[in-house]
């Protein structure tokens, strides 16, 4: 059974957390299946992290068949991850991992300072 990339395009402050959910009644069900997160510079570059089932990534069956991918502060606050576009995937890591589930477009962006 073929599967559409979920797909989802948003601001992220830098330091934010975030829980980014995507829900797919019918699609199949993932359970059991071993899925990657990679968080990679729009320019091709290494992913600048990456987060695996259990550890940032949660599957959810029933109903919704959700994915959830949890960005923290710790992940995005860095000097190392610089204000741009980024693109997040989920993908499978079994036979089936030619492709990615879900894909997010991400424009990380440098939150407001307050003065004092």
């Amino acid at each position: 059974m073929a599967i559409d990339v979920l797909a989802q395009s948003f601001d992220l402050d830098r330091g934010e957390d975030r829980d980014v959910h995507f829900d797919n009644p019918s699609g199949p069900d993932l359970t059991g299946v071993p899925l990657l997160f990679t968080f990679t510079n729009s320019r091709g570059a290494s992913p600048g992290f990456v987060k695996t089932l259990g550890a940032g990534v949660e599957y959810v069956g029933g109903a919704n068949k959700r994915i959830t991918v949890q960005l923290r502060n710790a992940d995005t606050k860095t000097a190392a991850t610089p204000a741009g576009p980024y693109v997040g995937e989920v993908y499978r890591t079994d036979v089936n991992a030619s492709k990615p589930l879900a894909r997010m477009a991400i424009t990380l962006i440098q939150p407001a300072r307050t003065l004092s």
